[in-house]
């Protein structure tokens, strides 16, 4: 008897670059740059326009007007965790922006010179401006507002570009094509180059992860170690002036050519080995669940043990999971029972009596392997047999094998059981 076992597979979380990543509309804002959050989960956008304003997109998506009074150009926009946002300013004559918890702006470090093109905050409450011009510098403004020059020498910026700092106090700025990693002493190398130009967004995940976005398509990512790749599934997104996490890992990009600011949910990719044992042949339903990689092997039989053959499901974060089969096939055994009885026999795992020689009767019992086995039973019945013990004797005999029974008389009634050859 052949057995096939169906599969019902679980997903979990799937691997990286197999599904795209998903992004909404999250709200409609015009000409949106820089993003930031404050601690509450309420989301401000500095519009990059001649009189911008400061937007403010509450948790439940509805958008106001948070400034009382315009702001020239903002580009990047940072919060302190008391309510009050600061600004840099593309154009000379104001290098940051104050905009306190009623929206009131003013001027928190004025001056320039040359265009500021992007602003980022520490822990110590220090903030660090990207300059333009061919020096390249980075200007720290302490909170007692003194401005030091904090790096110079990098590559002139040709747009706006973006800093932030990472969990380590590291600073990470990000332009033309370059991201250059600083360290608090203000060493700096260069993390990655990327093969698009014009970055001007910069955000970091809770691992180090380096989002950038800018004038060209899609998202791209930095790891730690400097190595670059596309962001999968984003690469209609374009003009990506303002990118932002929220505190659940979400990131926020501002579309500067479509007015809108986008939510994108990223999937948490892992694999998962689906081990399983089949008697004689298996039959992995989900195998055709994912036409579109594998409709060659829909509905595949497996005959034979296999641990290579993979399939892509959706689990329950929308994201791919990577499911690796690791089958073992067992195959069913077949064996002879062979016994002999006398007169009848009972065979126990078939219930049934027999009183003749039998060896075609069958029954299927399973093996170690969990799979079937085909018994045939061999059996001889032994017939009983008579004869007679035929003696004569003088006056008495003694029958040993009666039990030393002593006769005085001639007998031709008494027996006695025997064993014979056939037990």
């Amino acid at each position: 008897m052949k057995r096939i076992f169906t599969l019902l597979l679980l997903a979990f979380i799937g691997v990286a670059n197999l599904n795209a990543q998903t992004y909404s509309s999250y709200a409609t804002v015009a000409t949106p740059a820089g993003l930031v959050f404050d601690g509450t989960g309420n989301l401000y956008v500095a519009q990059y326009a001649a009189s911008g304003n400061i937007i403010k997109v509450n948790t439940s998506g509805v958008v106001t007007t948070f400034t009382q009074s315009t702001i020239i150009f903002p580009t990047s926009i940072v919060s302190d965790g008391s309510g009050n946002l600061y600004v840099n300013r593309s154009n000379l004559g104001v290098l940051i922006q104050k905009v306190n918890s009623a929206g009131i702006v003013s001027t928190y470090v004025g001056g320039g010179g040359s265009q500021n093109w992007g602003i980022a905050r520490d822990v110590s409450s220090n903030f660090y401006v990207l300059r333009s011009g061919a020096s390249g510098a980075i200007n720290k403004i302490s909170p007692s507002i003194t401005l030091t020059t904090f790096v110079t020498g990098l590559n002139a910026p040709n747009t706006f570009g973006s800093l932030a700092f990472d969990a380590a106090g590291d600073l990470y700025v990000a332009y033309n094509s370059i991201v250059y990693k600083i360290t608090p002493a203000g060493v700096v190398s260069t993390l990655a180059t990327l093969s698009v130009s014009n970055i001007n967004s910069l955000a970091i995940d809770a691992t180090g992860n380096i989002f950038l976005g800018g004038s060209f398509s899609g998202i791209y990512k930095v790891t730690p170690t400097g190595t670059v790749s596309a962001v999968a599934g984003l690469n209609s997104l374009s003009n990506i002036y303002g990118l932002a996490f929220d505190a659940s890992g979400n990131l926020y990009a501002s579309g500067y050519s479509t007015n809108t600011i986008y939510k994108i949910d990223f999937c948490t990719p892992t694999t998962f080995t689906n081990t399983q044992a089949a008697c004689d042949s298996f039959y992995w339903a989900d195998k055709n669940k994912c036409s579109y990689t594998w409709a060659a092997k829909g509905n595949k039989v497996y005959t034979a043990s296999n641990n290579t053959d993979t399939i892509h499901l959706t689990n329950v974060g929308a994201c791919d999971s990577l499911v690796t089969l690791d089958l073992t096939i067992n195959q069913p055994t077949t064996g002879t029972f062979t016994t002999s009885a006398c007169d009848s026999f009972y065979w126990a795992d078939k219930n049934k009596w027999y009183f003749a020689n039998n060896n075609t009767d069958t029954v299927h019992l399973t093996n170690l392997g969990g799979c079937d086995s085909l018994v045939t039973l061999d059996l001889t019945i032994t017939q009983p047999t008579s004869s007679i013990f035929t003696i004569s004797s003088c006056n008495s005999y003694i029958w040993a094998a009666k039990g030393n029974k002593v006769y005085t008389a001639s007998n031709s009634t008494d027996t006695i059981h025997l064993t014979n050859s056939g037990r």
